[in-house]
């Protein structure tokens, strides 16, 4: 599929040649074309463009290969062609259906027709990067080419823009709020975005991550999305309260400053819980903190918390390590269990050095194997089932004897 206004100006797909890859021509120019190892039915559903020297060619909203250095810019054109601008080599093989378009496409248009499935390619944009400024528009439905945003500025995620958007750098804003129209992913990866205000993330969009995540700096309200999990959450000042939902995340809870106040709201993390900033880093209000990693994952306790409700369980055995010397004060139910033949391990993180808790509250805990660990506060803890006591514990696995004459 091509046009060509001269010898050169052209948008063209060529079909594999003898050394197995697709070309693409966007250019009037033997240097704006670029290749790659790609088939047709790599290109079924999928779109191309060129924005400045940079080519690329996305799929289902994804990159799958791009180029650099391009020279030679498109013009205008006054015919087009199926298969060749000279006529010599037809086109062999099928097309379901062509869709011209007067001008580039916005990330909603494309993703409507990427979601399609049909064979729709269509010249657009630039790749949905948060730091490119052609992804960014100062009003609804408006031009892009505004600057990326700053800390200073408020995002919005809505249906005029939901292709999915790729944070490439470390990046800020004043808040943000995730509308229910918005049906993309925000790909946290390694990099974090740092929010001073509310995130408003209950409606819409997906999120993913490994080591990326939100950051929370100020005093601000965080609304959780109901059914998807955020990769970290990390609250380095003021206090953070959470509304509406409760809060999943993939991996890890940091709290390094300020406060977070649960506001009766659960937390269900697969990760590690780190605070540092003491008891006082948390208000846990009536709701509970769940551990809830996968079979044979380690998750870890850092620093002193007072919980309402601590639970874990899991039909897989796995381990809870606690930092040597730290305390878990629990107001509520402190709700511990594994299953038979997969006990769920209580450890320290220095073997031999102590971890304490102290269950004002009701005590569920069977199938356990504790080591290390002091309750410090009677009656002692036995846990039901086929439980294991590994030593060096107090006020577990014992019986207790009362003064009665």
């Amino acid at each position: 599929l091509g046009y060509d206004a001269g010898p050169n100006d052209r948008i063209l797909l060529h079909a594999p040649w003898s050394d197995g890859n697709t070309y693409v021509d966007i250019g009037n120019s033997s240097s704006a074309r670029f290749s790659g190892a790609l088939t047709w039915s790599t290109l079924a559903v999928g779109t191309f463009s060129r924005a400045g020297n940079q080519g690329y060619v996305f799929k289902n909203g994804a990159q799958i290969l791009s180029a650099s250095s391009l020279s030679g810019g498109v013009t205008s054109s006054q015919n087009i062609w199926i298969g060749s601008a000279s006529g010599n080599y037809p086109l062999r093989g099928r097309i379901a259906e062509i869709v011209f378009f007067p001008s580039g496409l916005n990330s909603t248009e494309r993703q409507v027709l990427e979601n399609s499935q049909g064979s729709y390619f269509a010249l657009f944009g630039t790749p949905n990067v948060w730091s490119n400024p052609n992804n960014w528009s100062e009003s609804i439905s408006g031009p892009t080419g505004d600057p990326a945003p700053t800390a200073a500025d408020t995002v919005y995620f809505d249906s005029n823009g939901t292709a999915s958007c790729v944070v490439d750098v470390s990046a800020n804003a004043a808040s943000v709020s995730m509308a229910a129209g918005y049906i993309g992913t925000l790909a946290l990866g390694t990099n974090t975005l740092t929010v001073a205000g509310n995130a408003d993330l209950r409606s819409g969009g997906t999120f993913t991550g490994t080591s990326g995540g939100l950051v929370l700096s100020a005093t601000s309200t965080l609304s959780p999305p109901a059914a998807t999990s955020i990769p970290n959450v990390t609250i380095i000042g003021g206090v953070v309260t959470l509304s509406v939902n409760d809060l999943s995340v993939a991996h890890d809870v940091n709290i390094s400053g300020g406060n977070v106040s649960a506001n009766g709201r659960n937390i269900r993390l697969a990760g590690n819980w780190t605070n540092s900033v003491g008891n006082s880093g948390f208000a846990a209000g009536s709701g509970a903190v769940i551990f809830s990693a996968v079979g044979g994952s380690t998750q870890t306790l850092n620093g002193d918390t007072t919980y309402n409700n601590l639970t874990a369980s899991g039909s897989l055995a796995r381990t809870l390590q606690f930092t040597a010397g730290s305390t878990q004060t629990v107001n509520g139910a402190f709700a511990l269990s594994g299953a038979a033949g997969q006990l769920l391990s209580l450890r320290s993180s220095v073997t031999g050095s102590p971890w304490y808790v102290i269950p004002n509250g009701t005590r569920t805990c069977s199938y356990l194997n504790v080591e290390d660990g002091t309750n410090n506060v009677g009656p002692t803890i036995n846990p039901l089932g086929y439980s294991r006591d590994n030593g060096n514990n107090v006020q577990w696995f014992g019986t207790d004897r009362y003064w009665s004459p």
